[in-house]
């Protein structure tokens, strides 16, 4: 959200993957002026980013989240090469 507050038109958003809908909907809201839509789909993805992405060693494993959360989904394998 601060990104495209300051003029962001793109992004690499890896929750984006598993979440489509709501990354959508984030945009769809801040282009239309919705504050109350971005913030609350900002919520869900800053929550979401905290519980699935670090490790216990404080590393974000994204891509292995990732991976693991489309496994689960049965798009692919949970392993990362």
């Amino acid at each position: 959200v601060h990104a495209m507050r300051l003029g962001a038109v793109g992004g690499v958003n890896g929750g984006g993957v598993l979440f489509p809908a709501v990354y959508a909907a984030r945009i769809a809201a801040f282009v239309a002026g919705n504050m109350e839509l971005v913030e609350r789909t900002d919520r869900f993805v800053q929550r979401f980013s905290k519980q699935i992405f670090p490790t216990s060693t404080g590393r974000m494993a994204v891509i292995e989240s990732l991976k693991q959360g489309l496994a689960t989904m049965g798009l692919c394998q949970p392993w990362v090469l």
